[in-house]
Parts: structure tokens; C-alpha cells; sequence
């Protein structure tokens, strides 16, 4: 049946009554002319007395006709949203010059035989640039005489490069860090990361990692393996003046059980030696600490576009023991991060609840902070440090003006598409910090608020702009790259 034949069937339903059988409701042999002040009642007439049906009957009637009216309006829009739903027989994938096409097609929640809606289309766009490939991508049907196929175009990012290190470590402008990387993004066109990187400037480091996001086929397997070494100045407020000689292997090993779910295991080693030495930052009291860490990681991910959430849900927690093999570390570390991204009639308002629990002596090395990777706006250069920490942010989000796209010039062999956006924020954080044995509520807490500006850019997706206040209402300005949360 097409659209049309449904909305055939459906007007004439809603229209003819000639088959309304009115003694079987009650009204024996009554028949109204409408706009007529005449009204026969079995075999009598009579002029000018209203409709002849009681007040009763009348607002019977009048509900039986708005409770049909109804169930065809509910029955009509779900007959017509599956009519719309074009039923896809072949995909093609454009513009992949590098990628190969499964790796894009396996993403997509739409297969072969399926009807496709516009907001499957949407949906299908977002996990294609959550694979972090493309600048750009857009998905289309084009009619044949069997069915659709569906088409997407997608503009690649540059993938292989030497590339120059600069970046600012702990959102700090001043512990800036120099070096040279070799990394490819796509190796093989399968989305695989391969990355030998080094820089010095402060905190130098040099590190060797691959991952490959899927693979043994339908078993959907993921894994990861990074070795590393760094010379780290110490982050804490108790013993500011140590350096940190770090060196060691990380390992992961998971599955992917469907989209955005992953269950992943965690093994690693670490040797780690401070100086100088006897400041009593490790574990040990000779100031190495040598040890393994086993652990879980789960993760549930349902945002839209990852890099810069609209709608959708993150949950993710890991549990790891440290101290495989040493006989003087061991300690524990659960760390749960949960988001939401509600959209609104105006806009998107997003929560985030963040907390990181230790049992055992946790080496200062290791201790959690706010004031480097996590903050709080308002107190964005204030360091806490202690055991366990708890944060919470609420941000509501609207757009000023829409994304847009344009083609990059030759010139510019990075990127293929250019894109500028604008949206507008609220925002209010708290954190709290506390050591082990102490009560949360006995910690210190921060809390902060404001408003900024989200410019969005190719590559780092969003810039912020935004003006903070702590509780007192002293102002301070933010400039920073990437999403809050």
C-alpha cells in the first residue's frame, strides 16, 4: 500500500458514517438535518424545537465523535511514519579515500533489508563521525526500482603526518610542552591508532602505542598497547618540589558487545622512582615503587556526537588493584563517571556526576586532584589533592548559530571541509576532595558558575570562551579547547 492509498483509506474512514448504525447506540429512529431547526422522531414532526436529542445525548455523541476522531489522527501518523520508512537495498560509501568502506558500514545502525527513517539517517551520521575520521559526513537515499540505496559521503581528515608538539598541560598555559610526533589515525584504513610521540618542555615524555578499535570480525574484539616513559614534576601541594621517573607497559583487552557498550580488561606495569628520594612520596622507603595493576573497565556510551554531546547518556567505571608483585603497594581505586544530555525545546542540558573512591595507602604519585585534568569553573586555578574526590556539573547549552560547512582550499592539505559554529552556555560546578578515612561532607568543597561562548572548529570540535564565578562573586576569564563534559 503507498502513502497515498493509506491517506485514501484513512480520509473516507474518518468521513463516511452511512454505515453508523444509529439504533444500535440508542437514538431508535432519530436523524438531525444539520442547519435545519426540523427534526423527525420516529414518525412525528416537529418544527422549531431544537435538535429533539436531550442535553445527554447530545454530549455523548459529541465524545463518541472526538474519541474516533482521535484513535484516526493516532492511527493515521503511525501508519504514515512507517510509510515513510524507505526500505534500503544496497549502501555505498564516497569520498573514502583512505578508509575502508566496512569499517564505515559496520558503524551504522541501518543495514540491508531495513527501513530507514530520517531520524535513523541522523543517527547514522553521528556513529559515523564518532569514529573521529571524517570532518564531515551526510547520508542520503537515492530511489531504484527495488528499494534505496543508501549513500554516504564523508570528507576525511588528514591521517599520517610529522607533526610539531605544543600543548599546554593541566589547561595551564604556562607548563607548555614542545616535541615531534609521528602518528597515523586511519593505519591500514581501519581506524587503527598507530603514534610514536615525544616532547620535552615540561613534563617530557616519550611513548609508543597502537590500538585497534574491532577486530576478530563478529566477535568484535578491541585492544590497545602502549609503552612509555617520563620524567613528571609533582603535582602535590605537600611535597611541590619532587620529580617522578616513570617507565612501564599498559595493555588493554576487551569487547564490544553492541554499540557504545564495551567491557574491557586492564593489566599494566609500572616502575616509578622519585627525586629525591626520601621525601616519602612512594611507598617504598628507598623512593621506588615497582609494581603490576590489573583491572576492569566498563563503558555505556548513547551520546549523539561524542566530541561535543547534544543528547544521549555516558557511564563509565573502571576498578583497578595496584600492587601485583610489590610487597609494600596496595591499594584500590573505583572511579564512576555518569553524564546525561537532555535536549530541550531551547537547547541541551547536560549533568555530569564524577566520583573517584581509593581503599588503601594511595602514594601521593597517585593521589586524585581537582585543578589539572578535573575543575571546577569559577576556582579553575585552585588545586585540592586527598583520596577520594566527588564532582558535579550542570550545563545548559543553545545554539546562536547553526553549524556550518564549507569546502577547504587546496591550500589547506589537513582538512577537506571547514566548519564555524557559535552557541551560548550556562554552566555551575562542585567538587569536593577528602582522604581516606574522612568523611566527604568534611572535605573541601568548591562551587562555581558562569556563562561562555562555544565556537566550533574543525579538528578540536570547540573552543571555550567563558566567564567564571566562585561563591563570593569574584570573576575570572577561561579560555580552553574541548568540550566541559
Amino acid at each position: 500500500m503507498t502513502v497515498g492509498q493509506v491517506a485514501d483509506c484513512t480520509i473516507a474512514f474518518g468521513l463516511d458514517f452511512t454505515g453508523w448504525n444509529w439504533k444500535d447506540h440508542g437514538y431508535g429512529s432519530r436523524w438531525m438535518a444539520l442547519g435545519s431547526q426540523r427534526v423527525e422522531v420516529g414518525k412525528k414532526s416537529v418544527a422549531g424545537q431544537g435538535t429533539g436529542l436531550s442535553r445527554r445525548a447530545r454530549i455523548r455523541l459529541l465524545l463518541r465523535f472526538v474519541f474516533w476522531s482521535g484513535l484516526l489522527v493516532v492511527l493515521w501518523a503511525g501508519i504514515s511514519s512507517r510509510a515513510l520508512g524507505q526500505r534500503v537495498v544496497a549502501e555505498r560509501v564516497e569520498g573514502n579515500r583512505r578508509t575502508k568502506p566496512w569499517v564505515i558500514l559496520r558503524e551504522l545502525k541501518t543495514q540491508v533489508g531495513d527501513s530507514v527513517t530520517p531520524s535513523d539517517l541522523q543517527e547514522d551520521r553521528d556513529r559515523v563521525l564518532n569514529l573521529g575520521l571524517f570532518e564531515r559526513a551526510e547520508l542520503t537515499l537515492h530511489p531504484g526500482p527495488s528499494g534505496d540505496t543508501l549513500v554516504v559521503r564523508v570528507w576525511e581528515r588528514w591521517y599520517i603526518f610529522p607533526f610539531p608538539i605544543l600543548f599546554a598541560n593541566e589547561h595551564d598555559l604556562r607548563k607548555l610542552s614542545y616535541g615531534l610526533g609521528l602518528a597515523h589515525f586511519n593505519f591500514r584504513g581501519r581506524a587503527e591508532i598507530l603514534s610514536v610521540v615525544g616532547w620535552l618542555g615540561y613534563n617530557p615524555a616519550l611513548r609508543f602505542s597502537y590500538s585497534n578499535p574491532w577486530f576478530g570480525g563478529k566477535h568484535r574484539f578491541l585492544g590497545s598497547l602502549e609503552v612509555f616513559w617520563a620524567s613528571i614534576r609533582g603535582k602535590s601541594l605537600e611535597f611541590p618540589e619532587y620529580h617522578e621517573k616513570q617507565r612501564g607497559v599498559k595493555i588493554r583487552f576487551g569487547k564490544r558487545f553492541s554499540y557504545g557498550t564495551y567491557i574491557v580488561g586492564l593489566a599494566g606495569y609500572t616502575f616509578r622512582r622519585t627525586e629525591p628520594p626520601d621525601l616519602g612520596v612512594t611507598i617504598d622507603p628507598g623512593g621506588r615503587d615497582a609494581f603490576g595493576t590489573l583491572g576492569l573497565l566498563a563503558i555505556f556510551d548513547g551520546r549523539d556526537f561524542r566530541p561535543y554531546p547534544w543528547r544521549g547518556y555516558y557511564l563509565e567505571t573502571s576498578l583497578k588493584q595496584n600492587g601485583f608483585g610489590s610487597p609494600v603497594v596496595d591499594y584500590t581505586r573505583l572511579v564512576v563517571d555518569a553524564r546525561t544530555y537532555l535536549p530541550l525545546p531551547v537547547g541541551s542540558l547536560g549533568f555530569r556526576l564524577v566520583t573517584k573512591l581509593s581503599r588503601g595507602r594511595v602514594p601521593v604519585y597517585d593521589r586524585v586532584y581537582i585543578g589539572y585534568e578535573e575543575r571546577v569553573r569559577g576556582h579553575f586555578s585552585k588545586r585540592l589533592e586527598g583520596d577520594n574526590m566527588g564532582l558535579g556539573s550542570a550545563e545548559w547549552k543553545m545554539t546562536l548559530l547553526p553549524l556550518r560547512y564549507w569546502p577547504a582550499p587546496s591550500y589547506l592539505p589537513l582538512t577537506t571541509a571547514l566548519k564555524f559554529g557559535l552557541n551560548a552556555s550556562v554552566f555551575y560546578d562542585v567538587a569536593a576532595v577528602w582522604r581516606d578515612g574522612q568523611a566527604a561532607r568534611s572535605g573541601t568543597w568548591l562551587h562555581g558558575f558562569g556563562l561562555g561562548l562555544h565556537v566550533r572548529v574543525p579538528y578540536a570540535e570547540v573552543v571555550r570562551l567563558e566567564a567564571a564565578f566562585d561563591e563570593d562573586g569574584r570573576p575570572e576569564f577561561i579560555l580552553d579547547v574541548g568540550k566541559s563534559f
